[in-house]
């Protein structure tokens, strides 16, 4: 009987995608911190609180929970966030969620789980939002094989002239037209 329960489990499992994706909204705690790689890669690091709200059996008052995330927004996103929102906004971030480990200072292992954003967009459900839209002369097109992730050589880049390494260090990579144009 063990052995067709296991194998009923494994036929039902075979259909079943895994699949790390969120998508959470809520408020912005602080002001999103915009910090550069030493390769000139863009990262924002903010947090946000969601609120869940309940009545509990028996209770005269709704309960309340508030859970903060660490979101980290890489790339252009990462400096478009920056640009646009601030502590108090409300957001809706869709991404997936990673796990950090190390050891502390006092040899302790920690972890903690964040949010990789794929997009952060305001809210509107109690404001209204003014879109300003980048001409598309300014936006860079990533590399052949570029991709969203975290800190690889083949991102999103843009260089200014406060940044101008981000074109000496990945000109080979992003190509004759990404020098021409910067």
């Amino acid at each position: 009987h063990d052995d067709d329960r296991n194998a009923a489990k494994v036929a039902a499992m075979k259909g079943i995608v895994m699949s790390n994706h969120l998508t959470l909204t809520g408020n912005i705690v602080r002001d999103p911190e915009l910090r550069y790689s030493a390769s000139g890669v863009a990262r924002t690091v903010m947090a946000v609180a969601t609120t869940r709200r309940f009545q509990a059996k028996g209770a005269d008052q709704p309960t309340e929970v508030t859970s903060f995330f660490t979101v980290i927004v890489w790339g252009m996103l990462a400096e478009h966030v920056t640009e646009s929102l601030v502590k108090g906004d409300r957001v809706t971030v869709s991404g997936r969620v990673e796990q950090r480990s190390w050891v502390d200072e006092d040899e302790q292992k920690r972890s903690s789980f964040d949010i990789v954003a794929d997009d952060v967009a305001a809210s509107m459900r109690f404001r209204t939002v003014r879109i300003d839209r980048t001409a598309r002369a300014e936006l860079q097109v990533p590399a052949a094989g570029a991709t969203d992730e975290p800190p690889q050589e083949s991102r999103e880049f843009r260089a200014t002239a406060e940044a101008p390494h981000v074109t000496e260090a990945f000109g080979d990579v992003l190509g004759d037209e990404f020098a021409a144009a910067s």
